[in-house]
């Protein structure tokens, strides 16, 4: 078995989040791929030589088919131990509910072949349940995965990382930003303004040109605006571009 560990839907600077105490590495989902090997590849060619299109396709056919058992059966253990959501037609468990682990979701055989393609699986995190609930679910998962299949050299493991945000404290530096910002001059967009914070608590970017539109400013934007404050890195005018 082989796993890889995918951080591209992170932020550019996602360290940086974890290392101010705002976030967690964390899990978001796992995908189980089976591929076949050169050595399998080598043994299919020889069952094909010499034979007519016809015998081709069938022996392709039974080779998908036989990968396709292979990952069922696998799949059949991950949700005797995990429920998983919209695996099991018969299940009746709530999308909105915290019973179930993992969204579970494959794509379909080619034609003349029907039914579930097992060979590319992708089990999401359920987003009711608790942050600690899911790391360890998806812990457990791996643990399940090297137990199973440790030595297989056909799964190939991607697990996907994102960042967990620890709400007190993304909630406090937002607010800590609303106020260290308000009144700061800034350009957008190669315009020159200035931040101001409405009533309602929004803070927007404000041009000097009164024909142009005030812009609101996203909290993530605000956060990191905030920490070139507070690094001694601001200029006259914040960036925010």
């Amino acid at each position: 078995m082989k796993i890889t560990h995918d951080w591209r839907i992170q932020p550019v600077d996602w360290q940086l989040w974890i290392d101010k105490g705002l976030a967690v590495d964390g899990i978001g989902g796992v995908t189980l791929n089976y591929q076949f090997t050169q050595s399998d590849l080598q043994e299919e060619a020889l069952l094909l030589k010499g034979k007519s299109p016809e015998e081709q396709e069938q022996i392709r056919n039974e080779q998908v088919l036989a990968r396709n058992a292979k990952m069922k059966a696998l799949m059949d253990e991950i949700s005797f131990r995990f429920p998983c959501y919209q695996y099991d037609e018969s299940d009746e468990l709530a999308y909105e509910g915290q019973d179930w682990d993992f969204f579970f979701w494959c794509r379909d055989l080619t034609p003349p072949l029907s039914g579930r393609d097992y060979s590319y699986i992708t089990l999401d995190e359920n987003g009711h349940q608790a942050p600690q609930r899911q790391e360890q679910a998806f812990a457990d998962l791996l643990m399940l995965l090297e137990e199973l299949c440790g030595d297989s050299p056909n799964l190939h493991v991607n697990v996907l990382h994102h960042l967990r945000y620890n709400k007190e404290r993304y909630q406090a530096a937002i607010e800590r930003a609303k106020r260290e910002l308000h009144g700061r001059l800034s350009t957008f967009r190669g315009v020159k303004g200035s931040l101001e914070l409405t009533a309602g608590g929004d803070l927007l970017f404000v041009p000097r040109r009164k024909r142009k539109e005030p812009v609101k400013i996203g909290n993530f934007d605000m956060v990191r605006q905030l920490w070139i404050i507070e690094d001694g890195k601001a200029g006259e005018y914040l960036c925010l571009d």
